[in-house]
């Protein structure tokens, strides 16, 4: 059985990252072990359904075609048998990419991982990811410089992208800043919100 948010089960394009633009479905687990909560969180605490395997399958045929599933949240991490889960879908032979914070164990067998990291630091096993992801906001540079080189030291990865908050001019500024000092990172911003899809 799984949380899943009320209309937690929807068609869309990936809106960040190394992944944006593709179509997928997504999958918004209930439930974050990040407390307190972030502030820009928007889950309902209170409105979630719980899901069979086989419902979700269900669902996800429903919605094809498409070019990945998204297990996103809240923290999709929390969820038991999320292992099983993945895969089943890789069974049906769907792509399967996941959004986390990192604070918990992720299962082996996901595709892409997007680590996103709340804290500062991440679960000690995980060991690689596809890319991590780093809020810009009014952090100071050099503590998010900091707090990106303690983190990514402790796990392989292909990319660490820098996603400015909300979209907002003035952080997209500050990444373009940080880019332009450290080239190996990229920019993330929410294509979904850009053109005004969930």
């Amino acid at each position: 059985m799984y949380k899943i948010c009320e209309n937690g089960i929807f068609k869309s394009i990936q809106g960040e990252g190394r992944l944006a633009g593709k179509s997928a479905v997504f999958i918004r687990f209930f439930g974050c072990n990040k407390q307190p909560k972030c502030f820009f969180c928007d889950e309902n605490e209170s409105k979630f359904s719980i899901y069979k395997k086989e419902e979700i399958l269900k669902r996800l045929k429903e919605l094809l075609p498409f070019s990945m599933v998204v297990l996103t949240g809240g923290e999709p991490a929390m969820q038991d048998h999320l292992e099983e889960l993945v895969d089943t879908l890789h069974k049906e032979k769907f792509y399967v990419a996941i959004e986390t914070n990192g604070i918990l164990p992720i299962p082996g067998n996901i595709d892409w991982i997007t680590c996103s990291p709340k804290e500062d630091k991440i679960h000690a096993s995980i060991r690689e990811v596809g890319e991590f992801k780093f809020l810009v906001d009014d952090t100071p540079e050099d503590e998010l410089l900091l707090k990106i080189r303690r983190i990514v030291q402790n796990a392989a990865y292909k990319e660490i992208s820098l996603q400015a908050l909300s979209n907002e001019k003035k952080y997209i500024e500050k990444a373009l800043k940080v880019i332009e000092k450290n080239p190996e990172f990229s920019l993330s911003i929410q294509v979904h919100k850009l053109i005004g899809v969930m």
